[in-house]
Order: C-alpha cells, then structure tokens, then sequence
C-alpha cells in the first residue's frame, strides 16, 4: 500500500514584517528555546529584553532599509522540493506519495503548529536547513518534537541533520564560490584574494570560563571549516592569499567563539590583504547575521576591494543535492517498512501452520 511521506523543511526563521509585535513573538521564542538553555531568566527579565532586542532591531532595521529573505528563501525551497518529488516521484521513490512543508523555530509557521497539521502522514523527515547539529539548531527542532508530539506520533518523525559532513556539499560551495567571483570585481584567481569563510559562532564557556555541558557544536564548525579549507587550497581554480574562519558571535552568554568575523577582518587589515571575499559557509539561506550584520562589516572594513557572497539559497546544484539526500532517507524508510511486513507475513505464517 502506498505511503504519504511528509517533508518539513524548517530552519531558524525571521520576521518578514516589521512590526514590534512580531518582532517581541520572535525574540521571546529565541530566549525560550535558545536562552533557557545557557542560563535561567525571570518571567519579568525575558519580557523586558525581548521588548529591549525588538525595539533594537526594528529601528536598526528601518535605518538600513533591511528586509529579511530567510523565510521567502526557505519557502522558495520547499517548492523547488516538491516541484522535484512531483515531477519524478516515480522514479526516485516508489509506493509513496511526498508533501513538502515549512515551519519554523522562531516566526510562524511555527514547526510544531505544521507537525500537527500531519497525523494522516505515516512518516515525517523534518529537514533542519542548518549545516552543523548543536543544541541550538537541530536540538531546538528536536525539543519542538518532543514537547508538542506524543511519544506514539514522535516514533514517525525521523530528523536529518548534521549536513556538512558530505565531500559533495563542500564540492558544491567551490563551485558557487568560484561562480561568483568571477561574476564580481574580485577574480578566485587574483593573487591578492583574502576569503572569510563565516559561520555563527557558539558560546564555548560561561563567564567564569567554565564549559558548557549542552552540545555547542563547536567541534563540527572547525571540523567542517578545516574541509571547506583543505578544498580550496586544493583547487587549482583559487588562488588565495589569506584564508580566515569568521565566527559572527554575540555579546551575552559567556565566552564566544575565538575565530570572530571581526578577528578576521583584522588579520587581513594586518597582512595588507587588499581584496577581500565572505562567504557564509555555515548557512544554507541568506538572513540578517550575515546578508545584513557580516555584509555591513566586511564593507566597512575599508578594503580595496569587498564582496559578499550569497549563501547558496535556492541554486540548482544545492537544490538537486538535498533532493537526492531526502531520497535515499525516504527509500531506507521505505525498505525497512517493507522488510518488517515481510518478517510479519513470515512469522504469521509460521504460526498458522
């Protein structure tokens, strides 16, 4: 019998209108799902610093004429998605028919108010649109599951995370990278080319230096920034002069990532490197840290020559790749579903004869 499968992309999500409404909904569901777990905050403090970042960002916002595209990236996604499952469904994945949806952690539609709209669906991926696991991203889809799902409707949903250990995504990145530059004023093979491959940092230890127990994921960003790294100084295609990791940190929580995107831009400053390229490795759609925060710094910085490249969003090549890995989860599941009936039929069997 047929399967109905269904795909949730989901990610962090940002407000696509600028009001203080949306904007205290957003920033209150960050401090519940990404605040309480460094640190514990009273009712009244979480009111007054979501109203506090709200207000920030709205009149930063306004200032800079920015409007977030994560969300109308990701939507553009999830129709690429079932665009490729409708059109070759029967070729990729037999017996099931595959829906693709969106939610997200932080604006609506938010991730647990989709999974409830699904109980007719035998199997549910959710597919977190971030390329490093920690508590803070997959975690945070995770605990969406575990505190809106019963345990019954939990044992149907299947998370596909930890995306940047795969040789064919880093391949990916080359190609987009070099695309780009030769589409801008800096060439991938100019001899005075520095590139800041930035990612979000992580907090590494709380003030007093002491490490967090909780999974940060900062062992995969430096293990997964050493690959990206290895590729590209072995690409005869590049040519560059200085390579950095650019870790977009924040203020509060404890102690950040080393390897900040302003530390990067400074040894650049230092090695006289003229030309300088960003890449944000560490994200799959551009978003207000890097297309608006990460952007603004490198243009500021003072360099001959700037470029920010777009994350790799909705291209082809990236689109096609994450096809292909939601293919192979939904053929596994498919065959196991099958071995298991037929180990069914087979001890029925036996036990009627």
């Amino acid at each position: 019998m047929s399967k109905k499968i269904a795909v949730v992309v989901t990610t962090y999500g940002e407000v696509e209108h600028l009001t203080l409404s949306e904007l205290y909904h957003n920033s209150r569901r960050i401090i519940n799902f990404i605040t309480d777990q460094i640190t514990s905050l009273s009712p009244s403090m979480k009111i007054a610093i979501a109203l506090f970042r709200s207000i920030k960002r709205k009149v930063h916002w306004s200032m800079k004429g920015y409007k977030s595209n994560l969300c109308k990236i990701t939507h553009g996604q999830v129709i690429c998605l079932q665009k490729a499952f409708n059109q070759h469904n029967n070729g990729f994945v037999e017996d099931a028919k595959v829906d693709v949806f969106e939610g997200y952690f932080f604006s609506k539609p938010y991730l647990e108010d989709t999974l409830a709209r699904l109980d007719t669906y035998d199997h549910i991926i959710v597919l977190t649109m971030l390329p490093i696991e920690s508590a803070f991203s997959c975690g945070v889809a995770c605990k969406i599951a575990q505190e809106h799902l019963t345990p019954e409707k939990q044992s149907n949903v299947d998370l596909i995370g930890s995306l940047w250990n795969d040789d064919e995504l880093i391949q990916i990145f080359l190609n987009h990278i070099h695309t780009s530059l030769l589409e801008s004023s800096i060439a991938p093979d100019d001899p005075e080319l520095g590139l800041i491959l930035s990612v979000h940092g992580t907090l590494i230890a709380d003030k007093e230096g002491k490490p967090y127990e909780i999974e940060t994921g900062l062992d995969q960003t430096k293990a997964f920034y050493e690959r990206v790294k290895k590729a590209i100084e072995q690409d005869s295609r590049f040519n560059v002069k200085s390579l950095k990791l650019g870790c977009i940190n924040h203020h509060f929580g404890g102690q950040w990532t080393i390897e900040s995107l302003e530390k990067a831009i400074s040894e650049l400053q230092s090695e006289n490197v003229q030309h300088v390229a960003l890449f944000p490795f560490g994200f799959f759609a551009d978003n207000s840290e890097i297309d608006l925060e990460a952007k603004q710094k490198l243009l500021s910085a003072g360099f001959a020559k700037a470029q920010y490249i777009n994350a790799v969003n909705s291209s082809d090549d990236f689109m096609n790749w994450i096809f292909k890995r939601l293919v192979r989860r939904i053929n596994w599941y498919l065959n196991v579903e099958k071995a298991i009936e037929k180990f069914s039929i087979a001890y029925y069997s036996e036990n009627q004869s």
